[in-house]
């Protein structure tokens, strides 16, 4: 009874996570990813004490002992929470702690506790369904044009950019690039059926939505995606991009924003984050301000150095994962950050070679296309800390370390 409540509130909260909180006929109900995700590790505590649910846990602890990358989660886990004690912003600083370690408990709780293959195919449709319908979503903002996605229409009404739920343009073309690879690759496999055709054309809608969100961070990273999964899979998959890119490059919106990439006005309010960033990092190069504290410090290092400000920003991000935690959680948070990032591609590629399920291994050699391309939008934005689209960088690392489990345990 509690197996089968939590694996329905895991796919609901993959599934629904894009559009909470939810509202219905302007009722806004009081569901939030956090409110689920609590629900999760409340159900899970309740199922640990039955006897049966601890012995899966011992024999999956077992068969796949915790390896470098629980190591470094854990231990960037602690850097956060230490980093409370001299953070300007306390709350801020235990909240962003909070959230980063329900994420690794979720990880925890996918890899050693519900790794059959059937409960993990049955979470990425949960994923793959619920980025079809923000991409249906994302269709109708760009050629219907709602009232609330006026904010984005830029360059005289020329270049629409469509947020679906996410809040912001750039936001939605991470997501959309982390799903995207490993439909590709599901398309790729199973072709010859019916299943092969849906994601083609599923395919088809991510890259055309990826367009429209105006991104040139999603746009770079779709095109460092295509590269890996040419090097990952078959160099042969690149005709198919060389066919696609002039007929692309004909769009306004892929033209115009590609040629904004060099247009140093539009990239200037990032290099002076990125500086006053460097700044704060030459300051507190060791432990840096706290969890979450550059937007506090923020407007004391734009008062103290007024060539960095930019227009009448207030608390405002860095805008790039990195310079964020060297400045927040300093070296060794750094140290962490680079150990979990190497682990984690490790981690995905060893599924993707032994994974036994078809389906699941094809989701896993897309996700490790999808990893370097999210790595480096990670360096104009802060990705990495946009639960929307983080959540799912976790989740799917999960399902890889999952599946690995699951085909060790076939094997004895």
């Amino acid at each position: 009874m509690l197996d089968y409540l939590l694996h329905i509130l895991l796919y609901l909260y993959v599934f629904l996570l894009p559009f909470l909180p939810l509202t219905l006929g302007g009722l806004t109900l009081p569901v939030s990813g956090d409110i689920m995700l609590a629900a999760i590790f409340g159900v899970y505590s309740l199922n640990l004490l039955v006897p049966a649910a601890r012995r899966r846990l011992v024999t999956a602890f077992r068969l796949a002992r915790p390896g470098m990358l629980e190591f470094f989660l854990i231990l960037m886990s602690v850097i956060m929470l230490g980093s409370i004690a001299y953070a300007l912003e306390k709350k801020l600083a235990l909240s962003e702690s909070l959230r980063f370690l329900s994420y690794v408990l979720l990880f925890l709780i996918i890899k050693y506790s519900y790794n059959s293959f059937s409960f993990l195919k049955k979470l990425l449709h949960s994923y793959l369904l619920s980025a079809a319908m923000l991409s249906v979503l994302g269709a109708y903002q760009y050629f219907f044009k709602p009232d609330y996605v006026q904010k984005w229409v830029t360059a005289g009404g020329n270049v629409v950019r469509v947020p679906a739920t996410l809040g912001n343009p750039n936001s939605f073309g991470a997501y959309l690039v982390l799903v995207l690879f490993p439909v590709l690759m599901l398309a790729f496999t199973q072709r010859r059926h019916l299943s092969g055709l849906i994601y083609g054309c599923l395919s088809l809608l991510l890259i055309l939505n990826i367009i429209f969100t105006g991104s040139r961070n999603a746009l770079l990273g779709l095109i460092l995606g295509c590269l890996m999964l040419v090097v990952i899979y078959n160099w042969r998959v690149i005709m198919a991009f060389i066919l696609l890119a002039p007929i692309a490059l004909f769009l306004p919106q892929v033209s115009t924003r590609l040629h904004d990439i060099g247009n140093v006005s539009q990239n200037m309010s990032r290099i002076r984050l990125w500086q006053t960033a460097l700044k704060m990092i030459k300051d507190h190069p060791l432990l840096g301000v706290g969890n979450g504290n550059f937007v506090s410090y923020y407007d004391q290092y734009i008062a103290k150095y007024p060539e960095l400000a930019w227009e009448d920003w207030k608390r405002y991000p860095v805008h790039n994962s990195y310079l964020k935690v060297q400045s927040e959680l300093g070296l060794a948070g750094s140290i962490s950050l680079a150990g979990i990032l190497i682990s984690a591609w490790l981690t995905v590629r060893k599924a993707a070679k032994h994974v036994s399920d078809p389906f699941v291994k094809s989701f896993c050699i897309g996700f490790l296309a999808s990893i370097p391309a999210f790595y480096f939008m990670n360096f104009s934005d802060n990705l990495l800390f946009v639960p929307k689209v983080t959540a799912y960088f976790w989740l799917m690392l999960a399902v890889a370390a999952s599946a690995q489990v699951q085909t060790t345990n076939e094997l004895v």
